[in-house]
């Protein structure tokens, strides 16, 4: 199982507003080269576990959060699945930096959206 990227985001706004934390690429999580994955016509099947572009580096996009300071306090790598339909991308269930921010209560587990 995997979450949603957009389910991630938004915790990832709410800790970043509740923390006074910020990153300079959240709002761009997105399939860096999704022209490229069209154009070649492999699309995915809509299974993150079957979306070999997704596991792929071509398609991850890695978001950094910082203290004020300027101190790293977490990088996630969010993955996308190759799709026409549905650009959300999905982060792995079992990421260590997101386990982490669970652990820590920074991230509401059972805010995040499952997908199989």
């Amino acid at each position: 199982m995997n979450y949603t990227a957009s389910s991630v985001t938004s915790e990832l706004e709410a800790l970043i507003a509740r923390k006074n934390l910020y990153s300079d690429n959240l709002k761009n999580a997105k399939c860096p080269i999704m022209g490229l994955i069209f154009e070649d016509s492999r699309r995915c099947q809509g299974k993150p576990q079957s979306c070999q572009k997704g596991q792929d580096r071509e398609c991850v996009h890695r978001v950094s959060i910082y203290m004020k300071q300027g101190t790293m306090y977490t990088t996630l790598s969010f993955r996308f699945i190759a799709l026409n339909t549905n650009y959300d991308g999905y982060i792995y269930e079992k990421d260590q930096q997101l386990l982490t921010l669970i652990r820590r209560g920074d991230i509401t587990e059972s805010n995040l959206v499952k997908i199989p």
